[in-house]
């Protein structure tokens, strides 16, 4: 265990003048691809190992991606796509207090990145074939298939196979919308085709307001921003080309605040 005023004087984890640097013992080593590997990578210069056995259990794990290209850029690739598992089997296990709209889509979100984490597991079992370090050897029986299988199966049995965790928010909240399959709860899919309606509604009204010209903006540098504004329309904004508005019925379809955008250009 190193003290903190070694850990700050030495620039171990963190650059005295900018915090924010890479310019540091941890920033200069960092090249890895998931955030477990960082955690470990920032733990082992703070408690440094000293037991032989497993430094040269390493040493050999190095030495065997070293030699050998193919190991090493196959190994990389397949840790690309891996999310924080930690994290995510944190989340998993810990029961909110008060089930809410908010703990319900983050309980959505982990089950998604759950089954992404799922899916990533064999590639990495696929990209260690060949190796000859002991402590790769144990982690590709980690990944082996049949370790993997029965939790495969519990999620292929309720969740869409074709549902990715995704990062935009539209796109997850999609993602989270669709997720579950048809047919295992009745009010869900009674739920969706309502939500669906209302959203192809919603949009059908955008297009016919913007196809009617409806309202006319006008931008100039020396004056102040002016047009005609329709009595059907409200809540109107502009930025730069885009104007955003809002309508009575739009509101009324969709039943949420998303606004339309209409470029003036």
């Amino acid at each position: 265990m190193i003290d903190v005023s070694t850990i700050y004087s030495l620039e171990l984890v963190q650059n005295l003048r900018d915090p924010k640097s890479r310019d540091c013992l941890f920033g200069l080593l960092n090249e890895t691809l998931t955030p477990m590997g960082a955690r470990l990578l920032r733990n082992n210069i703070l408690q440094p190992l000293t037991d032989s056995q497993v430094l040269n259990t390493r040493y050999a794990a190095v030495d065997d991606l070293t030699k050998k290209e193919e190991l090493f850029f196959a190994t990389r690739a397949a840790l690309k796509n891996f999310l924080d598992a930690d994290r995510i089997l944190t989340a998993l296990i810990v029961t909110p207090n008060k089930v809410t709209l908010q703990t319900t889509e983050q309980a959505i979100n982990q089950v998604i990145m759950l089954k992404q984490f799922v899916h990533s597991v064999n590639p990495i079992f696929e990209a260690l074939t060949g190796t000859t370090a002991t402590i790769l050897k144990n982690v590709r029986e980690l990944c082996a298939p049949e370790n993997v299988a029965p939790l495969q199966e519990l999620i292929d049995c309720v969740i869409n196979e074709d549902t990715t965790y995704a990062r935009r928010p539209l796109e997850l909240r999609n993602q989270r919308i669709y997720a579950v399959k048809s047919g295992v709860n009745g009010l869900l899919d009674v739920a969706r085709t309502t939500y669906k309606e209302a959203t192809e509604d919603a949009y059908q009204h955008s297009v016919e307001l913007s196809r009617e010209m409806i309202y006319t903006y006008h931008s100039d540098d020396s004056q102040t921003n002016s047009g005609k504004r329709n009595t059907r329309l409200d809540s109107i904004s502009s930025l730069r080309t885009l104007v955003n508005f809002t309508s009575k019925s739009l509101r009324r379809n969709l039943r949420t605040g998303h606004c339309h955008q209409y470029s003036s250009t």
